[in-house]
């Protein structure tokens, strides 16, 4: 990590208001919310699926502003223009590229929207936050098979034995055997997703990577198991791996011995009940979908 800049002013006008209170554009950082900017984008696999995903930037959502009186005279002076990025690296020699940042990495089967506590967060530490909907889940394409399309590629240990319902061929490169999401969505976001950003406020956008090719990944329980996914797919001897470091809580590697079994007993409870959630889970968004349609 190089030298990063965070304008000291920031630090002064958090702690002395309210984090919490409703965004207002009034010239002052009284939010949490208004330390990061949310951009909506999304990844792309081999087969052309598009996995929606939310990024989360150290830019500032109002401006900073202050009075300073002359001579019985009040004046308004902008410190910070709004849509200043706050966090920027290697500061002795600014181009687009400073912009990019590295990237921390959540992969989720309940929906990007509801959760966005690593945004307020991360972003205020020097990071981006990127939050990615598994495929086949809410905002992103395809098929949903649970933790089975986003570890590595099953054709070529057991090539004719696909999931019961997946409706392509075993030869097709969109059957859930050859499905890679976690590993394909890192490499993804690390090298071939870009942003358009004013660095300079000059009116024209620049084009830069999101991400300075570093990621690391963050996440509880599902988001978990999908770190473990995504690094079975990356070999250690790859070269340029993006992954610098994991952070998996209460999820497990080890489905047979903790997770899905207990030393080879069935976990009927745990597991029919997770699968259950994420049946019904669809099953309300179709509802709700067929409910506006008939309206």
């Amino acid at each position: 990590m190089n030298l990063f800049k965070i304008y000291l002013v920031t630090f002064f006008v958090i702690f002395s208001t309210n984090l919490f209170t409703q965004i207002i554009p009034n010239g002052k950082i009284d939010n949490l919310d208004e330390l990061s900017l949310k951009e909506t984008t999304y990844t792309l696999t081999k087969d052309g699926i598009q996995l929606a995903t939310d990024i989360y930037l150290p830019v500032f959502r109002d401006s900073i502003v202050t009075d300073i009186t002359i001579a019985s005279i009040t004046y308004t002076i902008e410190l910070i223009k709004k849509n200043t990025q706050f966090v920027i690296f290697d500061t002795t020699n600014l181009s687009a590229t400073n912009y990019s940042l590295p990237i921390i990495f959540s992969r989720t089967p309940y929906d990007i929207s509801t959760d966005d506590l690593g945004g307020k967060i991360f972003p205020f530490l020097g990071y981006g936050y990127a939050m990615q909907d598994m495929r086949g889940r809410y905002a992103s394409e395809g098929v949903y098979f649970p933790m089975y399309s986003d570890s590595w590629q099953k054709n070529n240990y057991h090539p004719s034995l696909s999931m019961p319902m997946d409706l392509y061929p075993t030869s097709s490169s969109s059957n859930s055997l050859h499905h890679s999401d976690g590993s394909e969505a890192i490499f993804f976001l690390a090298d071939s997703l870009f942003r358009s950003f004013d660095v300079d406020h000059d009116g024209i956008n620049e084009v830069f990577k999101y991400s300075n090719g570093s990621i690391g990944m963050y996440g509880a329980s599902a988001l978990g198991n999908s770190q473990y996914q995504a690094l079975s797919d990356i070999p250690f001897s790859v070269a340029n791996n993006p992954i610098k470091c994991l952070m998996p809580t209460v999820g497990s590697n080890e489905h047979h011995n903790y997770t899905l079994f207990n030393n080879g007993v069935f976990r009927r409870s745990l597991v029919e009940g997770w699968i259950t959630g994420q049946i019904r889970d669809m099953h309300d968004s179709l509802v709700s979908v067929h409910k506006f349609i008939n309206i």
